[in-house]
């Protein structure tokens, strides 16, 4: 009668599997927290037409950033959001809101 009452075997593997994926997403939270902690968020000033290489752009607070890394991407925004984070290499990257590219490594002149 015990053997009927025990929690199948496949129950535990499926328990054991959703505590593996709420810790990841406990994880990937925290990180998300973090980068948000230590995030900057403004605004392009003008027009936004991509990445080409050495691509120069002036944020709306006076702030001044160049591509940092040769990448290729066409996007068209005016005055669009952004967020300027710290990557684990420890230079920026920023990600353009609205823009499905990749973040991409960028240096702050000003």
């Amino acid at each position: 009668m015990n053997a009927c009452l025990q929690t199948p075997q496949y129950l535990k593997e499926g328990e054991t599997f959703m505590k593996v994926v709420l810790a990841a997403l406990l994880v990937s939270l925290a990180s998300a927290s973090a980068i948000a902690q230590s995030a900057y968020e403004g605004k392009i000033d003008g027009e936004f037409h991509g990445w080409d290489g050495e691509t120069i752009y002036k944020l709306m607070d006076g702030h001044v950033i160049q591509q940092a890394v040769y990448h290729y991407h066409y996007h068209y925004a005016y005055s669009p959001n952004v967020i300027i984070f710290q990557s684990k290499s420890g230079g920026y990257k920023i990600q353009v809101e609205g823009d499905d590219d990749q973040p991409v490594s960028v240096n702050v002149l000003k």
